[in-house]
């Protein structure tokens, strides 16, 4: 879907990423994923968090492949480039890329760095679950 519309065949990384994805790879919760779920998961949480932050240095040799995203995927990253900027940023591929891959660098950080400042937890499961419920009692204060 995206190479046609001229977006990169390849999503990358920040370099200094590479440890942080792969500490995200060793976790058991995570066990099935590929490069592009953990990718996509970086970028919701950086999202959410509204952690943008620039890229240095990429990682050579591209991250995953463009093609392996999905229609839905195609949506959250599109929707994201939108809020972030303007629809009109969508006829700049580049741009968009550059916006996804700042979200996804600071969402990695969030679950990797975080994590490991509070180990206290005990696993990986009880840290995600404890920061689903205090997101959702975020939200329903919001209401």
């Amino acid at each position: 879907m995206g190479n046609s519309l001229g977006y990169p065949k390849t999503v990358d990384r920040a370099k200094e990423d590479i440890k942080r994805y792969d500490f995200l790879e060793k976790e058991n919760l995570f066990r099935n994923f590929q490069n592009k779920d953990y990718f996509m998961l970086a970028l919701a949480f950086g999202y959410a968090n509204n952690l943008r932050l620039a890229i240095k240095k990429k990682a050579s040799g591209g991250f995953f492949r463009t093609e392996t995203l999905t229609p839905n995927d195609w949506m959250i990253i599109k929707s994201i480039a939108i809020t972030e900027e303007s629809e009109e940023i969508l006829k700049e591929p580049e741009e968009v890329f550059k916006v996804i891959e700042e979200y996804a660098h600071g969402g990695v950080k969030i679950l990797v760095d975080e994590q490991l400042k509070n180990i206290t937890f005990g696993s990986t499961e009880k840290w995600l679950e404890k920061y689903v419920i205090d997101l959702y009692d975020d939200i329903g204060e919001d209401r």
